[in-house]
Order: C-alpha cells, then sequence, then structure tokens
C-alpha cells in the first residue's frame, strides 16, 4: 500500500474525523494489480491514470520483470506506485481485488489461476490461452477459489451489443439464419516486427503463441458470432462444423487471411472474412440474418450504428458496439465496479470456448496457402512504414461476403478449396505445446 492513513496520528479532532473518512472511502475503492506494463497493458494505465474514476479504485502495484522499459515507467516511478517481478512476490506485500493481466499469453493461465487462488478477481486479455487443455484447469480453480474470471473481449461487455443479444435470446427478431462478419486490417512490417511472436506458432523461447489475424487482432469479431448466438448472456454458441481457406502474403508461420463458414446445431449458418493484406482498411461489418430481421453494422459509416431492420419496414437502433457510460473500455469499468455488484460476468473462460475450439481446428487441421507472387506488391504508408499486399484482394473478399461464397467457389484463380472440419467432439489441440527440435 502507498500509505496507510489509520496510522496518521494527530491531536486535531477535526483532522482525525477527516482521516477516518479518508480511510473508510479507501477501504471501498477496489484495490487493482496490474500485471504487465507495455503493450496492452499501457491502454489499461491510460485508462487507470487518466480517464477512470479516481474514487473507483487504487493501484497497488505494476507486476513486470521489465517494466524499465515500460512508458509510463517514470510516471509510476513519480507516483511511487511498487514494482514487483512476480505475482507471487506481490502478494507477499500487499492484496488486491482485481487483477488486470495483459501479458505475453503463454503466461495468462497461471497469473489468473496465482491470483484467484491469492484473493482477486482477473481481467485477462484475449486470448485468455491457446490450446484448450487449459480450459479444465482454469474451470476448477474459478470453482475451487470463488473468484470470478473475466476475458477481454471488449464486445462481449458492450451496452449496445448486449441489449441486442437479449432481444436475441428473448426470439424478437426469431430464429436466427446466418451470421457474417467483414474485416480488413492493413498491416504493414512493423507490426509483425513489433516482438518476438507476431506471426508465430511459437515464440523464441519455443512455447505455444499460435498468433494470428484470427487469434488476435479480429479474434473480436469471429468471437462475436458465436457470442451473439449463445443461449443466456455468459454463453456462445459452438458450431457443429466449419469449413476454412486460409492464406498468406506475409512471411509468417501462421496466416493473414482467412475465410471461414460452417453451421451451428440449430441450423445457423456463419462466415467470416478478414485479412491482413488489403491496403483498403475495412473496419468491422456486421450482418446477422434472422427470420424477421436483418442486423447490421458498419464502422466506416459516417455515424455507425448496430440497426435492426425488420421485415415490416421497422428500423430499431442500439447504438455503436464502442458506446460506453463510463468515458472508458466497458470491461474495465464493468470489474472496477463488480466487487460490490457481483454481477454475472458477460465473458468468462466458458464464453470464449467456441472461438479456441474453432481456432485449435484452425491449426490442426486447415493447411495455409501462400498468395501467388505475381499478385504481391510492395507499399508505403504515411510514414514511410512498408507493407506487402495481394493485388485486388478487397473486391474480391467482398464478393465473397456479399455472396456468402468461399474465393474457391467464386472461382478466383489463387483460391484453394476449402477444408471442411467436423467440431462435435473436437476437444485437444493436437499441435504441441513447445516447439520440437
Amino acid at each position: 500500500m502507498l500509505y496507510n492513513i489509520h496510522h496518521k496520528q494527530t491531536k486535531n479532532g477535526r483532522q482525525l474525523q477527516k482521516s477516518g473518512r479518508e480511510s473508510e472511502k479507501m477501504e471501498q475503492k477496489t484495490k487493482v494489480v496490474m500485471v504487465g506494463s507495455a503493450g496492452f497493458a499501457n491502454h489499461y494505465l491510460d485508462m487507470l491514470l487518466d480517464q477512470a474514476d479516481p474514487d473507483l479504485f487504487q493501484l497497488m502495484a505494476i507486476v513486470d520483470p521489465f517494466v524499465q522499459k515500460a512508458p509510463k515507467y517514470q510516471r509510476l516511478v513519480e507516483m511511487k506506485i511498487p514494482f514487483y517481478d512476480t505475482l507471487e512476490e506481490f502478494y507477499q506485500h500487499h492484496t488486491a481485488d482485481l487483477a488486470l493481466i495483459a501479458t505475453p499469453i503463454k503466461f495468462h493461465k497461471q497469473q489468473s489461476i496465482t491470483a484467484m487462488e491469492h484473493g482477486s478477481d482477473v481481467l485477462c486479455e484475449k486470448p485468455l490461452v491457446t490450446d484448450l487443455d487449459d480450459i479444465p484447469e482454469i474451470r476448477e480453480a474459478v470453482r475451487r477459489t470463488g473468484k470470478q474470471l473475466a476475458v477481454g473481449f471488449q464486445w462481449s461487455f458492450s451496452p449496445a451489443l448486449l441489449r441486442l443479444k437479449q432481444d436475441i435470446i428473448d426470439g424478437v427478431f426469431g430464429k436466427p439464419v446466418l451470421f457474417q462478419n467483414f474485416t480488413i486490417y492493413s498491416r504493414y512490417d512493423r507490426y509483425y516486427a513489433r516482438n518476438n511472436w507476431a506471426g508465430k506458432l511459437y515464440d523464441a523461447a519455443g512455447d505455444l503463441i499460435l498468433d494470428s489475424i484470427a487469434t488476435n487482432a479480429t479474434a473480436h469479431f469471429l468471437h462475436n458470432i458465436f457470442f451473439m448466438l449463445g443461449k443466456d448472456i455468459p454463453s456462445s454458441a459452438m458450431p457443429v462444423w466449419m469449413e476454412a481457406s486460409l492464406y498468406r502474403a506475409n512471411p509468417v508461420e501462421t496466416f493473414d487471411t482467412a475465410f471461414l463458414s460452417g453451421e451451428f446445431a440449430g441450423g445457423c449458418r456463419f462466415q467470416y472474412v478478414t485479412s491482413h493484406c488489403s491496403d483498403f482498411n475495412r473496419f468491422p461489418i456486421l450482418r446477422y440474418e434472422l427470420e424477421k430481421a436483418v442486423i447490421t453494422y458498419d464502422a466506416n459509416a459516417e455515424k455507425p450504428c448496430i440497426e435492426a431492420r425488420f421485415r415490416d419496414g421497422r428500423v430499431v437502433p442500439y447504438g455503436r458496439p464502442d458506446d460506453t457510460t463510463a468515458g472508458y473500455d466497458e470491461k474495465l469499468c464493468f470489474m472496477l465496479t463488480n466487487r460490490k455488484n457481483r454481477l454475472p460476468i458477460p465473458c468468462t473462460q466458458e464464453t470464449v470456448v467456441p472461438h479456441l475450439t474453432v481456432c485449435d481446428a484452425l491449426f490442426d487441421y486447415v493447411p495455409v496457402h501462400e498468395f501467388p507472387r505475381e499478385l504481391l506488391y510492395r507499399k508505403e504508408d504515411q510514414n514511410g512504414g512498408k507493407g506487402t499486399f495481394v493485388k485486388d484482394l478487397y473486391p474480391q473478399m467482398w464478393s465473397c461476403f456479399e455472396n456468402n461464397r468461399s474465393p474457391y467457389e467464386a472461382g478466383f484463380d489463387w483460391a484453394a478449396e476449402p477444408t471442411k472440419v467436423e467440431l462435435t467432439g473436437y476437444q485437444h489441440l493436437k499441435l504441441p505445446r513447445r516447439r520440437e527440435g
């Protein structure tokens, strides 16, 4: 703790009374330990230090053996925030109501379990883990400790999308028919050079990472398809099967372009089209078709808004996925206040299982195809950074999305026949947890 107001001594009665009120106020705050200090952890620190209501929380410490490299290191030093190399070391000196975990993926499981075993709720950035076999151990830790674990798929905490999901559950739109998402995030060379695991199956130490566009950059939107079809707010729907074709233009071990489709037990189909390899950015576009209405959202529109357009002509707006009542990420606000509320977590270790299952099955069963070299070209961004892109990829992807087809069905010369994967009964990733050799 940075200071202990209980021990403040004074002969001034009014000061003692004030100290008591301040002490009570401090006790009401959510004690937070930040695990990680760079990358997305720096984003959490932006929110904690500059956006969140300081009356809601007390930042107890930073856990990161490399905190000296953090963008906010000097500021944290000036604030006299303690630093620790490990969570175990932190808990020898402090307690925390909430652990925010934004570290390399391979640490997520054990850090989440350690935090819960020491009495902390957890908000862990996505992906929670890379291997389905890790879920039972996390599930057992949640059961044993009675603590709450949230996974940072922010669209799952969006008030607009939660209202929409509840209406889907309540049957307002009838039976789901086809859920689609289209996203292009242009990525230049620096994206893959920013660390030692971007686009890799394993990191430099040989630990399983499985970093790809589907597990990282546009994972939110694939997950959202499964999330919105869940039978209740904290659940997601599991596809029965999928067909997938994966491609890459960049020198990565995984893939930077994906076309997925499949079907759920109730008959609803899905399609997910995404790439880093077009120089034309298209932020998420979703189209969720149900019997009575079509739900659309285009983040590229002048005034983006989720809208349900009923067959009878009615249009019901729901707002934007990133609308926030707090002024900062809803997932963080939710967890800072949930110490008292103890509301069910919208996105937990159970909620992410369908997305994790699909991604693990991709790596186990679906080959990655190289885009033909004659289609590749180099381009500089406005800062002089270079990237590799595929000629005419955007209009071809958009045609696939509009017609609910794979590139192979559309007849593109570069396209490979999709691989069909039965997901019922798939429970274990076959790739080794460590790189062999």
